[in-house]
């Protein structure tokens, strides 16, 4: 719409993109954060900018008063809204601290079907605290798909059977008896396509025990190349649920992608039952985008 100077009449949406999980620019997860988004902005706007920005995940903070510790946040890639943050809560935290607006230390974050709660400790890592998901067992079917994918019976770690996670993709978790049977695994389309028919499975997480509460994982997908938040979801909740863990303790999850830095899992630390992701997280690129009304 034209002003009566036949001038557009623009608005600017500053924002940041971060790579979560990661120690330098360019690696990591990245995900751009829209940090002062009007509250009435539709869904096809807001999708049509994810569009345009053409990164894998775009983060809307459409609702965050200065000084406030509640925000709504909503998270689009270039296709879809999705109703759960991941590690796109940890950037936003990242990037909300940096604008003044986390003055008492947390901040809340609401999204869709999913709220977290971020902060950050002395050593600069950024904290999730989410509700953990409801793992379940898999019937032993499962053990022949894995074995078409390279991991024969004495590869799978027997005392912690493969498991179906519930997640805005649900996934399979199998854990393995060594790093190097990580490396064993081969997953085609077809072996994804099966997974989605016969267990609606989106993905498959593997992990192996590499020290004293540190895992190595991979995973496998159609949607991500690499999810590390959402593997670091999927152990805490199977070590919670499935593996009945109740002492505090503090995890290391770490990908075969040296693009990544470490994942780190609380279990237990904040009340019986809690579970937290953390990570490192740095900006990459600063800017604005002007919208002509």
């Amino acid at each position: 719409m034209l002003n009566e100077g036949n001038r557009v009449n623009t608005e600017q949406w500053p924002f940041v993109q971060v790579d979560v999980f990661a120690h330098e620019v360019w690696q990591g997860n990245p995900v751009t954060v829209f940090y002062d988004v009007p509250a009435q902005m539709e869904k096809e706007a807001l999708q049509a900018l994810a569009r345009e920005m053409h990164g894998p995940e775009t983060l809307f903070v459409t609702e965050c008063s200065d000084g406030s510790r509640v925000c709504l946040a909503r998270l689009f890639t270039p296709e879809r809204e999705l109703s759960s943050l991941g590690h796109a809560a940890l950037g936003a935290y990242y990037v909300l601290q940096q604008q003044g607006k986390t003055q008492e230390g947390s901040i809340h974050l609401a999204a869709a079907k999913e709220s977290v709660v971020c902060h950050e400790d002395d050593q600069q890592w950024i904290w999730m605290a989410t509700a953990p998901l409801m793992v379940k067992g898999l019937a032993t079917a499962v053990g022949e798909w894995l074995n078409q994918c390279g991991l024969g019976h004495t590869a799978i770690n027997g005392m912690m059977p493969p498991a179906w996670v519930p997640s805005e993709l649900p996934q399979i978790l199998v854990f393995v008896n060594s790093v190097q049977d990580l490396a064993k695994i081969h997953v085609s389309r077809e072996h994804l396509l099966t997974m989605d028919q016969e267990w609606g499975a989106k993905g498959l997480y593997a992990l192996a025990l590499s020290g004293a509460g540190a895992f190595t994982a991979r995973y496998f997908s159609e949607h991500y190349l690499v999810a590390p938040a959402a593997a670091a979801m999927a152990l805490g909740s199977y070590l919670l649920y499935c593996a009945g863990e109740t002492q505090a303790r503090r995890f290391v999850v770490t990908t075969t992608d040296e693009r990544f830095s470490e994942v780190h899992v609380r279990l237990n630390t904040q009340r019986p039952g809690s579970l937290e992701i953390g990570g490192h997280v740095v900006a990459s690129v600063r800017g604005a985008v002007s919208l002509g009304r």
